[in-house]
């Protein structure tokens, strides 16, 4: 494997998406699920969150836009088995931008992002992933009080 290649590869489509914004969207998507499935490689977890984020943070990438292999790669359909730090890399990308509360989020992409964390919380046994997951609900938690106290709503919440 040339993982320098493979790194510097990820990296470099990071800043070019920078450098493009929302124009690099039409790229953004396929390369995110490549990414997804790159993050196996304990090796290239951190540049894959990273040029993840930097994809997120232009607006060429939403959650909602690869939920399901982000959903795949936390609970692979089969019997495939998914090395944790690949699981706390993906959970710890959504939480990043769950905790971006200036950057758009939808109520469904949001309810997703919850059901994901819940299921992990539940589901999982490893404690880092669990602890990630815990990650992730707490972001949502955070933007959900931000943007309400922001918005001038004060009063209790439906549930």
């Amino acid at each position: 494997k040339m993982i320098a290649v493979a790194i510097a590869s990820v990296n470099t489509l990071g800043v070019l998406c920078d450098g493009y914004g929302a124009g690099f969207k039409p790229h953004a998507k396929p390369l995110a699920k490549e990414f997804l499935e790159k993050m196996k490689d304990a090796k290239l977890v951190a540049p894959c969150v990273g040029s993840l984020a930097k994809f997120y943070g232009a607006g060429a990438l939403s959650v909602a836009d690869v939920f399901p292999a982000v959903q795949g790669t936390v609970f692979p359909k089969k019997s495939k088995v998914v090395p944790p730090h690949a699981m706390i890399g993906v959970l710890g990308w959504c939480a990043d931008c769950a905790s971006r509360e200036k950057l758009a989020m939808g109520e469904a992409e949001v309810d997703q992002l919850a059901g994901l964390g819940l299921e992990v919380v539940t589901k999982v046994s490893d404690p880092k992933v669990k602890a990630a997951g815990v990650e992730l609900l707490t972001s949502l938690l955070v933007r959900e009080q931000k943007l309400s106290s922001s918005s001038g709503g004060g009063g209790g919440g439906g549930g």
